[in-house]
């Protein structure tokens, strides 16, 4: 949706203006509200994804559009003169532009998506879920099973993230971020 959006916030301002206070609102209500607010309309089944969704949003959103703006003025004005095809203009031109910026996002929003739907799920106790979990531990006065469900978030995290910043990683084992 971020990725969308900001190509479609790209090309039309009227789209630009109305996401900004959007995202200005996203970025600064806190997770915790969020997820009280959302469990009025869904149910807690699905909370955690739309909480992560939602609180990814703003980062992806943002550097899509960022990434899009700071394509190359003078290559694209070659690609005009020479009739360059749409595909070949996003393959060559934006797709190398944005791409910095999205692995930025991507490796920002992914633990920001983890511990936004750990919170939804402690918050709306969803059945068999590590935040369900962590909240019987605490519960339990079990603070062994606390640390230890922390340090598996921690290291799921981890490697997720480690995972798909690898699977980003340019020829030559550097990494682009």
């Amino acid at each position: 949706l971020g990725t969308v959006l900001g190509w479609v916030a790209s090309r039309f301002w009227v789209v630009e203006t109305l996401l900004r206070p959007i995202t200005a609102v996203i970025k600064a209500t806190p997770v915790a509200s969020f997820i009280i607010l959302v469990l009025l309309w869904f149910s807690g089944k699905n909370l955690s994804v739309i909480i992560s969704m939602l609180m990814v949003f703003p980062v992806i959103y943002m550097n899509v559009l960022e990434g899009i703006r700071s394509a190359d003025e003078e290559l694209l004005e070659m690609a005009q003169v020479f009739r360059l095809s749409v595909s070949k203009k996003l393959l060559y031109i934006y797709l190398p532009a944005v791409a910095p910026f999205f692995v930025s996002a991507c490796s920002v929003s992914l633990g920001l998506c983890w511990k936004s739907g750990i919170a939804a799920e402690v918050i709306c106790r969803t059945q068999g879920s590590l935040g369900d979990l962590l909240w019987g531990g605490k519960a339990a006065i079990s603070y062994d099973q606390v640390f230890a469900l922390a340090a598996v978030i921690v290291l799921c995290s981890a490697l997720l993230q480690s995972a798909a910043l690898g699977l980003t990683r340019k020829e030559g084992g550097h990494d682009p971020v």
